[in-house]
């Protein structure tokens, strides 16, 4: 009987989660390529989280693990989940070496059952190009082949996609389904990408891909990539030491019980795209390893091609399924954004202090695609680490950018309180109603709701 299916969303008290962690190891990291090759050993599947969709260093970590020559030698299929099934035989022919216009293989991406322009930015089309030309060095009998998971819709059908999703059944049973017929009842062996929240195991079950395979005998190694707003440093500090890429095996280790918040980072698309910001989960089983690419602030964010961003038939097809009328300038703003500094600034503070940060730190609003927020997280992340002065010097250079930003100001009162500068507090707090007077955070510190 199929599991009920619940969003299982973990809370842990604080004091709990310290004492669960003083009986357990302390992470230490593993060559990750070496770590998935010996988990093929004993699974027929590993589970490989994306992190956040779009993420450049997951996808440089999937082509450097493709390209290893041992992947060949080890794995049959890959399973993906940014592409439709409607499209599986032109993608056998493209992955084999057959001639497949671009135009005619993009539709693999494009016509997914997802709404939004998720998988329309450069690394996806780039990974499948990547497997094509390592088969093009095998012989035929070892060559990949790229299995398209979500369920194949028709865009052009008179039938709505909502009824044709339904007749299809769930995405994670559509993918379950593949893998079962394609890869464990071959008796292969498949490396399978998708986000994360598809392969965390929990209680009750989200009744996800794993736990559906989990559920017929499959055994199956799991990964979550930690690339979200979860700085995992602050729980085992010498992590920031750590070899990027690492893998740590978290099972009996303090990371096993630890709190984990998914988030979802500043980049270029996400005005774009509606998505949930609150996921909360523990990693207490739920994943047997965690894949460490760098701090969430180095993060970056793969963009729109020129191309894409000039094809007018490409815009007005998203226009029209998104059914919204700002779309079409949300994109247009997307493909002109500069890229995220934050990368380059958290880099520069670990290297040399706060002062030289700031010196390089941009002075034009235009120069930060996500606005205030991006000098807001990275002043998060100081803080977090108590340092409140270098935190104070970031947020007062956010203010003078982003002068009317209420988030950054409260912020800003935040810090001094934590310094223990009770007038710059005050201060911070009289600019906040300055702007909203009805702002209640920055009117009940400043005792006005007695």
């Amino acid at each position: 009987m199929p599991r009920r299916i619940v969003l299982f969303l973990a809370f842990m008290i604080c004091a709990e989660v310290g004492s669960a962690q003083q009986a357990k190891r302390a992470v230490v990291p593993i060559d990750p390529f070496a770590a998935i090759f010996d988990a093929f050993r004993s699974h027929a599947i590993v589970a490989l989280g994306e992190g956040e969709h779009n993420n450049e260093p997951a996808h440089r970590f999937r082509l450097s693990l493709l390209r290893d020559p041992r992947f060949a030698l080890t794995v049959n299929d890959i399973v993906v989940e940014f592409g439709s099934a409607r499209y599986q035989a032109l993608m056998d022919r493209f992955i084999q070496g057959d001639n497949v216009s671009a135009r005619d293989l993009r539709q693999a991406w494009l016509n997914t059952t997802q709404l939004s322009e998720v998988w329309d930015v450069s690394i996806y089309e780039e990974f499948f190009r990547s497997v094509r030309a390592v088969n093009a060095t095998l012989p035929e009998e070892r060559r990949l082949r790229v299995l398209l998971g979500d369920p194949p819709v028709d865009w052009n059908s008179s039938v709505s996609i909502r009824t044709q999703t339904r007749e299809l059944g769930t995405r994670d049973g559509f993918a379950a389904a593949l893998v079962q017929r394609e890869v464990l009842a071959k008796r292969r062996r498949a490396l399978v990408i998708y986000g994360d929240m598809h392969f965390v195991r929990t209680p009750g079950g989200l009744y996800n891909i794993v736990e559906r395979l989990e559920d017929i005998g499959a055994r199956i190694f799991t990964i979550d990539t930690a690339v979200g707003d979860v700085d995992l440093a602050r729980l085992q500090p010498d992590i920031l030491k750590w070899p990027e890429p690492s893998l740590a095996l978290i099972r009996g280790t303090m990371l096993e019980l630890a709190p984990f918040t998914s988030e979802i980072s500043s980049r270029t698309t996400k005005s774009l795209i509606n998505v949930d910001t609150t996921n909360i989960y523990g990693l207490d089983g739920r994943f047997d390893a965690l894949l460490y690419l760098g701090h969430p602030l180095t993060v970056t964010f793969a963009r729109f091609s020129t191309e894409l961003c000039a094809d007018q038939d490409y815009i007005r097809m998203r226009s029209q399924r998104k059914g919204d009328t700002k779309w079409e300038s949300s994109f247009k703003a997307a493909c002109k954004s500069p890229q995220s500094i934050l990368p380059q600034l958290w880099r520069a503070y670990q290297a040399k202090g706060i002062a030289s940060t700031l010196t390089m730190a941009p002075k034009s609003a235009g120069l930060y695609p996500e606005g205030a927020q991006e000098l807001y997280r990275f002043a998060q992340a100081v803080m977090k680490r108590g340092k409140f002065d270098d935190a104070i010097a970031i947020l007062e250079l956010n203010a003078r950018i982003f002068p009317r930003d209420v988030l950054s100001l409260k912020a800003l009162a935040e810090a001094y309180n934590a310094k223990g500068d009770r007038l710059g507090a005050i201060r911070s707090y009289q600019r906040t109603l300055a702007i909203n007077r009805n702002d209640q955070t920055a009117r009940t510190a400043l005792g006005l709701n007695r």
